[in-house]
């Protein structure tokens, strides 16, 4: 498996949509997420590479 490094921003500009996750190198952003989130974002999306689609909000 590859590496995961974790940052913190103050705004990518989409303050609307809550607290937002970018995942790269697919540009995957998920908006609305909570820490009850995070578990599924990494085991579906890191681990399996599934979008979680009822979080995604943009795909590049």
């Amino acid at each position: 498996m590859g590496e995961v490094l974790l940052t913190d921003c103050d705004s990518i500009g989409f303050c609307s949509i809550g607290t937002a996750v970018m995942v790269h190198p697919d540009g995957t952003l998920y908006g609305q997420v909570t820490a009850e989130d995070v578990s599924e974002i990494i085991e579906e999306h890191l681990v399996k590479g599934r979008v979680v689609e009822r979080l995604a909000l943009m795909r590049l």
